[in-house]
């Protein structure tokens, strides 16, 4: 039934789930649904569009992809993928995936060295072997390792790209599965685990149980590799037990892993806040287009230069934004992103700033590097830098918040942990400031540099003022999370709004 079902089909599954909290402007929208660059340039043709976002870009591109009846596409929801789909196949050849196919970028050792990479089976020319000599003529090629951050001599003795001197597959996060391969997959999910009393789906279905698919699935699909060797390679990294790992190597194995190294794909991470706006302008440079103005057969009218400024400041989806960068910055200064603001005034540093949501606000102080402003639709406005550590951390010490040790930042304030989290044990942790209550609505946007300089912090004020965490202002109704957090509708209607006003 599995096979009938999945064989009938074509399916586009985009990895897109968890809180986004290093992206925490976008996550009442999610990161697929942020927003990007016009590719129109002209008011009146932006007064009568839906803005762009990430997910038009990336459906252009799976449009435009050869698929085959049966298949299913995997694809990573924090990164833009885009290449030429003809060369997916060779000397007029079809494309051959097999059951577990990865899609690799070409790229050099030195950026390999930051991310996961493909070992290749290089192919002998002349090779009498029927199945390499097959290989030879397909695009996609036998995967016989797989490393993840290794060092740059690793991956020149290791991973070089066959045919190629100084190139490596980089792993994009984009799979090709079977039939077969979901058959094989349902029949893991299937399976009864003796421990949880339940089989792995229940068990996953109820966070009894997790698993990561491109690293013990994936990693189990490696040919040639006993499940010792699996075991081994997975280490301490996996939450599974031995025995369901010796099940999903037993399910897995058989099928193999190959991958095809596509020669010139972009490939733009957009899944923190220094990444998000970095991607969104080069989406516009490199010519990519949302799947509307492919659909249609029309131009993109903007062009790069569109895009660019003397001060580097990029205003988008915004109504009466004046956002200036302070006499000192240089030629050279960091992105700003500005979008979805209205009636807002404000001096910016030379370094990396985004300004997100708001309405009707002044601020006298030039805002320091890397703050971030980020306005709800209650008015409440969130400040925090590009590496403030909204995760979970193992130590009060390792926690930053607007640019200095949150340790520091409280006692500059002379505030206690109870101040600002509610919960006691997360008071007594202090490691987890995505909980804590630390913001709130402003009646003068110069209560905001409080934030950032102890001097304009107003403690009495603060204590009085009812406040928010970031998981509250992210409980947003229209996902489910029935808090108070913003509503992503809502904030689609208020793009239109301000696009309106152009």
């Amino acid at each position: 039934a599995i096979r009938t079902f999945f064989g009938r089909l074509r399916v586009l599954i985009l990895h897109a789930g968890g809180e986004s909290r290093r992206l925490p402007c976008y996550v009442p929208e999610g990161k697929l649904f942020g927003p990007l660059l016009d590719v129109v340039t002209d008011k009146d043709d932006k007064r009568g569009s839906a803005p762009p976002v990430v997910l038009d870009v990336l459906l252009e591109l799976y449009f435009r992809y050869p698929w085959k009846l049966g298949e299913v596409l995997l694809a990573s929801g924090d990164a833009i993928l885009n290449f030429d789909c003809s060369a997916l196949s060779q000397a007029g050849s079809s494309f051959f995936r097999g059951d577990l196919c990865g899609f690799g970028k070409a790229a050099s050792l030195e950026q390999g060295a930051r991310h996961g990479v493909f070992a290749l089976t290089a192919v002998e020319k002349g090779c009498n072997d029927a199945a390499t000599a097959e290989d030879a003529s397909m695009s996609s090629m036998v995967v016989r390792d797989f490393y993840q951050k290794a060092p740059v001599k690793t991956l020149q003795a290791e991973c070089l790209i066959p045919g190629t001197a100084d190139q490596c597959a980089l792993d994009t996060g984009l799979f090709s599965m079977s039939a077969e391969w979901c058959v094989a997959f349902f029949q893991f999910a299937s399976a009864y685990d003796d421990t949880l009393n339940c089989t792995v789906l229940q068990a996953v279905e109820d966070a009894k149980l997790y698993f990561d698919f491109y690293l013990e699935v994936v990693s189990a699909s490696i040919p040639n590799q006993s499940v010792d060797m699996f075991q081994e390679r997975l280490g301490k990294s996996t939450k599974l037990a031995k025995p369901l790992l010796n099940l999903l190597h037993g399910c897995m194995s058989s099928l193999g892993l190959r991958c095809v190294a596509l020669p010139d794909a972009t490939f733009l991470h957009f899944g923190t806040l220094k990444e998000f706006p970095e991607a969104a302008l080069e989406v516009v440079s490199r010519g990519l287009r949302p799947l509307l103005h492919s659909v249609v057969g029309g131009e993109a009218k903007a062009k790069a230069n569109d895009h660019k400024s003397s001060t580097n400041i990029h205003i988008v989806n915004s109504n009466n934004a004046k956002v200036s960068r302070e006499a000192e910055s240089s030629p050279s200064s960091e992105v700003v992103w500005v979008e979805m603001c209205k009636n807002v005034e404000i001096r910016v540093s030379g370094h990396f700033h985004v300004v997100v949501g708001l309405t009707d606000l002044l601020i006298s102080s030039t805002l320091p590097a890397n703050v971030c402003l980020d306005g709800r639709s209650d008015g409440i406005v969130a400040v925090y830098c590009a590496k403030t550590t909204f995760k979970r951390e193992s130590s009060a010490k390792s926690v930053f918040f607007c640019g200095v040790p949150f340790e520091k930042w409280l006692a500059e304030r002379q505030l206690l942990p109870s101040d600002v989290w509610e919960d006691a044990r997360e008071a007594e942790a202090a490691t987890e400031l995505w909980v804590a209550k630390l913001f709130w609505k402003p009646s003068l946007g110069d209560e905001l540099i409080g934030f950032w300089d102890p001097a304009h912090f107003d403690k009495e004020k603060f204590l009085q003022q009812p406040r928010a965490s970031l998981a509250d202002l992210s409980a947003s109704s229209s996902s489910g999370g029935g808090g108070g957090g913003d509503d992503a509708r809502e904030r689609d209607a208020r793009r239109w709004e301000l696009r309106s006003l152009l």
